[in-house]
């Protein structure tokens, strides 16, 4: 169905904190851009969508407030399915948070990919990271790589800014490899490799 537009530059984080994940690094970076004027706070907004009331035993409200973000970020806490998609769709940024996952690339990270919006992936060399780099478009930066954030933020509101049309950044990645992790062409291959295993037997 149709997906409403935000009136702002939207950074949303899809998911809970769970595997060490913390909002921490994308706060900071938000916050600083806001401070040095690279951003305006008016036109600016996160969104945490899921269980993000803690990561770990720290309080995730506490950590908007001291990085100054009262007012521009927000738990919004579950969602039902459709309306988390939905906040994908609506979203100018992703943010991605690999935590100690180095070896798996969580579920979501497709539905992402099909939002066809820039992600911004704070997690190690892995599994991610190198998907996010293969599809393009998006950036990777490691999680003490505070720079490496705002950077990225920074290129894409002015991206943002530019268009001069609200909340319509999109991820200009490669459909065709993108299209590779579609569940029509993952069914056809799964579909393949059971055919060859029965052939085996």
């Amino acid at each position: 169905g149709p997906v409403e537009k935000s009136d702002r530059f939207t950074i949303s984080y899809v998911g809970g904190f769970d595997f060490s994940r913390t909002p921490l690094l994308v706060l900071r970076a938000v916050g600083e851009l806001i401070g040095e004027g690279r951003l305006d706070r008016h036109r600016v907004t996160l969104r945490f969508v899921g269980p993000c009331q803690y990561a770990g035993d720290r309080s995730v409200a506490e950590m908007i407030a001291q990085s100054g973000l009262n007012g521009i970020a927000e738990i919004v806490g579950f969602v039902p399915r459709p309306e988390a998609l939905k906040e994908i769709l609506r979203a100018s940024v992703l943010v991605l948070l690999g935590g100690t996952q180095r070896l798996s690339v969580a579920a979501k990270v497709y539905e992402y990919v099909a939002g066809g919006k820039p992600i911004l992936a704070i997690t190690e060399d892995g599994a991610t990271a190198e998907l996010i780099r293969r599809i393009g478009g998006g950036r990777v930066v490691a999680p003490n790589d505070l720079e490496g954030a705002k950077d990225a933020i920074a290129s894409w509101y002015e991206g943002y800014v530019q268009e001069g049309h609200l909340g319509t950044t999109h991820w200009p990645h490669d459909p065709g490899i993108a299209d590779e992790y579609s569940w029509d062409r993952l069914g056809a291959r799964y579909a393949a490799v059971l055919e060859e295993c029965c052939e085996d037997k």
